[in-house]
C-alpha cells in the first residue's frame, strides 16, 4: 500500500470494520491466508489530515496437495501434474502398471478398481495405487506344492507361503527358478513380475522318513528339529503357535491330537496338518465390570494389562486395579469403559 501523504503513516483492518489510528500499522507487505475485506486509513504526518481507502474483498482459495505412493510393479500419473491444487478442483490420477502387471486396485483416498480415478481436492489426500501379477509353481520329481493364500494375482510385495508335499518315499531337496535353498514352508515375497517357484523332489534314502506340516491362516508351526528328512524312528516335537486373536483346535492327518506339543514319533513319513481358528472374544456392555482369576500361585509374576486393539501397533496399559485372593484364586475386577476392550497376563519384565 502507497500513501500520498510524504512521512505519513497508513492503519488498516482485514474484517471490513473502518480503520482508524488504533487499527494494525502497515509496514510492509504482509500474508493474508483467509478470505478478508481490506480497509485502509492513510494519515498525514501531523495527522491533521487523512484518507480512507475504498473497501477491497480479497477472496483466498485454499490450495491442497495430492500424495501418491505405488510401491512396485507401476506408477502413478496425476493430470494436471503441477501441484498445489485448488480447493474442490478435480485432479485425474492415473495407474500404469509395468510390464508384467496388472491394476488391482487403489487404497487410501481413492477407492475402487479403474485405474482413471477423478479426486475432488478438498483437503490433502494420499493414494495409492496396488499393482498385481502371477505366481507359477512347477514341479520336478514326485510331489505337489501347497500355496497360501491362493489368488489370481498377488499384490507387489505380497508374501506366499509354499509348502512343498512330497508323494509317498519321496522328501523335498531344493528350490528353483525365482526361489533358493530348502527353506520349508517357503514365504516368498512377490517382487518381480511372473515369477515362477519351482520345487525338487527325490527319492527317500534307505530307512529315511519325510516329515510335512501343513498350516495356512491363524498361526505357525515349530517344528525342532527341522530337517527335510529324517532317520527312521526320530522323535519331533512340533509346536503350533497361534496369531494374535486365534487358537489351535488341534492336528489332523498323521497325527489326530489336540495336545500341543504332541508325541510324534518318525517310524514312517507323515503329513500332519495344525488347525487354528478365531477366538470368541464375547462383549459386555460398557460401563459394567469384568471380572479376571487366575491360580494364586502365579500372582507374584504377572500384571494385568489392557488395549484397544489386538494389532502389532497394540499399546498394553497395565490396569489399576489390585488383585485379591478369592476361592483359590486372584480376581481383578475391572470397569469396561473407555478403550479397554482387550486383557492379556504377562510377566512385568
Amino acid at each position: 500500500m502507497q500513501s500520498l501523504f510524504s512521512g505519513g503513516a497508513i492503519f488498516y483492518t482485514l474484517d471490513g470494520s473502518q480503520p482508524d489510528f488504533s487499527g494494525t500499522p502497515y509496514t510492509g507487505s504482509f500474508v493474508i491466508s483467509t478470505t478478508s475485506t481490506l480497509r485502509a486509513i492513510a494519515y498525514s504526518s501531523d495527522f491533521s489530515q487523512s484518507v480512507l481507502s475504498a473497501p477491497l474483498n480479497i477472496i483466498v482459495i485454499p490450495t491442497f496437495y495430492l500424495f501418491t505412493y505405488a510401491p512396485g510393479g507401476g506408477s502413478i500419473v496425476l493430470n494436471p501434474a503441477t501441484q498445489p491444487y485448488a480447493s474442490n478442483s478435480v485432479v485425474t490420477a492415473i495407474a500404469l502398471p509395468d510390464s508384467g502387471w496388472t491394476f488391482i486396485g487403489w487404497s487410501g483416498d481413492a477407492t475402487g478398481t479403474n485405474p482413471t480415478n477423478n479426486i475432488t481436492m478438498n483437503g490433502d489426500k494420499n493414494v495409492q495405487a496396488v499393482f498385481g501379477t502371477t505366481l507359477s509353481t512347477t514341479v520336478a520329481g514326485s510331489g505337489a506344492l501347497l500355496a497360501y493364500p491362493i489368488a489370481p494375482l498377488y499384490a507387489y510385495g505380497a508374501t506366499v507361503q509354499i509348502t512343498p508335499v512330497p508323494n509317498p518315499g519321496n522328501y523335498f531337496g531344493l528350490w528353483g527358478n525365482a526361489a533358493s535353498g530348502n527353506q520349508n514352508p517357503l514365504y516368498f515375497a512377490v517382487t518381480t513380475a511372473n515369477p515362477t517357484v519351482s520345487s525338487l523332489f527325490a527319492a527317500l534314502p534307505v530307512n529315511q522318513v519325510a516329515l510335512t506340516v501343513i498350516y495356512g491362516a491363524g498361526g505357525y508351526v515349530a517344528v525342532n528339529p527341522s530337517a527335510n528328512k529324517y532317520p527312521v524312528g526320530n522323535t519331533n516335537v512340533l509346536t503350533a503357535v497361534p496369531d494374535i486373536g486365534q487358537q489351535f483346535v488341534g492336528w489332523s492327518g498323521d497325527v489326530n491330537s489336540t495336545a500341543n506339543p504332541p508325541s510324534l514319533v518318525m517310524n514312517t513319513s507323515k503329513v500332519v496338518t495344525a488347525n487354528f481358528t478365531g477366538l470368541n472374544l464375547g462383549s459386555i456392555k460398557q460401563g459394567t465390570n469384568m471380572i479376571f482369576t487366575w491360580p494364586t500361585n502365579s500372582t507374584e509374576d504377572f500384571v494385568l494389562q489392557s488395549s484397544s486393539n489386538l494389532g502389532s501397533s497394540a499399546v498394553w496399559n497395565t490396569v489399576t486395579p489390585s488383585p485379591v485372593v478369592a476361592g483359590g484364586t486372584y480376581v481383578v475386577t475391572n470397569s469396561m469403559s473407555g478403550t479397554s476392550k482387550f486383557f492379556r497376563l504377562m510377566y512385568p519384565w
